[in-house]
This record gives structure tokens, C-alpha cells and sequence, in this order.
């Protein structure tokens, strides 16, 4: 649990630190937002499944949780 803990807290400065080189995640979408659009998905899916694994709640804001669908859905169908 902690090493998740560490890496989601070093997930913003993943996106603003200097890149060492370019990174082409999805040539099909290119955008600057889609790396994080991303690493929230990866949360939110891990986080649910850790949660689900401990017998926690979990909780995701709806506006978030629409974002992240709708960003998935078309990242999925090559949209």
C-alpha cells in the first residue's frame, strides 16, 4: 500500500518535470492532456481494485468518473 501511496503522489510531478526525451503514448489522439488523462484512469481503476481487495469504500466524484469514461471509451474505439 505504501509503494502505491508513493507513486500516485509522484504522479503530478511525472507531468511537469522536464521530459528526458518525447514520449508518443497514442498517435491516433495526440494531446498534452492525455498522459494524465491516463495516470488518472490507472488510479482510479487500482484504487477501486485496492479498495475492493480491503473491503473499503470507494468513492470517485461523478464529473471524474464521466471525464475518465469518456476519455477510455473513445481511447478504446480509436477515437
Amino acid at each position: 500500500m505504501a509503494a502505491y501511496r508513493r507513486s500516485a503522489e509522484s504522479l503530478p510531478h511525472a507531468f511537469t518535470a522536464p521530459a528526458r526525451q518525447p514520449v508518443d503514448i497514442a498517435p491516433s489522439a495526440p494531446s498534452r492532456a492525455q498522459p494524465v488523462h491516463l495516470g488518472a484512469t490507472e488510479a482510479l481503476a487500482h484504487g477501486w481494485a485496492l479498495a475492493w481487495a480491503r473491503g473499503q469504500p470507494y468513492a470517485v466524484p461523478e464529473p471524474l468518473a464521466e471525464a475518465q469514461l469518456a476519455f477510455t471509451s473513445a481511447a478504446l474505439s480509436g477515437g
